[in-house]
């Protein structure tokens, strides 16, 4: 009767064309993982029984305690692995891309708030705010106590230059907001290793 899928945002709606992105904003992925997140929605769509509540989350840069750093790991956990390490930290581009960065916890509760959920819908969870990557690496430094400058590369293919995620449809459809600040969550991310 009700189905739950979690899936990406920013990917999912490309370079957008305007800030903050809400759910009406075109679907436009610029690359194959972005792709395989709306196809998984376009599934759901066409294969749910009518009569099923089907609610899409669609998740800003999720990050949190316990979070891997190898494989599609999230910045914040690759990041604080290496300042742990005390190896060099790699940022792509030039560090002012920005990031809307959702701690893991609120999004429990944003799938917890969606069993509850009277209609289908399609909703962002993230924080609305655009965290650019050099101010994410200064906070999490200032929590190791890492004090190497970062290693700039060229940005990779596919990577979008901006995200701020509008979270206003999450308020009136599910009644949720984002609770916990990034840098309390880096500092429990970090304590975490």
């Amino acid at each position: 009767r009700r189905f739950i899928y979690l899936t990406t945002a920013g990917v999912l709606y490309g370079e957008p064309h305007y800030l903050p992105t809400d759910e009406e904003h075109l679907i436009e992925p610029i690359s194959p993982y972005g792709l395989s997140k709306w196809l998984g929605e376009r599934y759901l769509a066409l294969l749910a029984p009518a009569s099923m509540t089907r609610i899409v989350l669609r998740l800003a840069n999720v990050n949190g305690p316990r979070q891997r750093a190898d494989g599609e790991g999230g910045v914040v956990s690759i990041f604080a692995d290496r300042m742990r390490l005390g190896l060099p930290v790699v940022v792509y581009g030039d560090g002012h891309h920005t990031r809307d960065f959702v701690y893991v916890a609120d999004v429990v509760d944003a799938v917890v708030a969606a069993l509850g959920a009277p209609r289908s819908a399609t909703v962002n969870i993230a924080t609305e705010r655009a965290v650019p990557v050099l101010e994410l690496f200064a906070a999490l430094s200032m929590i190791a106590g890492y004090s190497t400058p970062p290693t700039f590369m060229a940005a990779r293919p596919g990577d979008i230059r901006t995200s701020r995620l509008a979270i206003g449809k999450a308020r009136s459809e599910l009644g949720w907001s984002p609770r916990t600040a990034l840098e309390a969550g880096l500092v429990q991310t970090y304590a975490s290793l």
